[in-house]
């Protein structure tokens, strides 16, 4: 496709600064809230529509991350349980889907990272990528659909 040399070009910077003083001068940007998850050491990850929110907290002390679950804006986080099979650090919460099914990271006793999944923030993590050197779930659907990444050779990623 030929470029029309009229047209003019616009770089990715110049297209956002564009879409925010268009949601500006249309009254989008006031109508969100900063809300305070309550957690100095820790990130929020994913929301899903019922407000439920993950993410990952930090125990300073020993520099580690545990995959976090909170009801909602309001609510304090829950760490979220991992299996038996696994270190209780090194552990991340990535997204959440409408039916409360959690997916992320966790860390085995191996040191090999896997995916996570949880059913629901009371249930125990599972392992998802057996038999990989390194998996990460990244994001899941509304069917329970997970995607994120597998290495099933030594530092050969592969989308899954």
């Amino acid at each position: 496709m030929k470029r029309n040399s009229k047209s003019p070009v616009l770089l990715p910077g110049a297209v956002a600064g564009l879409l925010l003083l268009a949601a500006t001068q249309l009254g989008v940007a006031g109508m969100y809230q900063l809300a305070d998850l309550g957690v100095l050491n820790g990130e929020a990850a994913a929301i899903n529509n019922a407000g439920q929110i993950v993410g990952w907290t930090y125990n300073t002390s020993y520099y580690t991350d545990f995959a976090a679950f909170w009801t909602n804006c309001n609510s304090p986080p829950v760490n979220l349980s991992v299996g038996p099979d696994f270190y209780p650090y090194e552990n991340q919460a990535a997204a959440i889907n409408s039916s409360g099914q959690i997916v992320g990271l966790e860390l085995d006793y191996n040191f090999s990272y896997f995916g996570g999944f949880w059913n629901n923030s009371r249930s125990e993590g599972e392992s998802l990528g057996a038999g990989t050197f390194y998996a990460q779930a990244y994001g899941i659907n509304d069917s329970g659909q997970i995607v994120g990444v597998a290495e099933l050779v030594y530092r050969m990623p592969h989308a899954a």
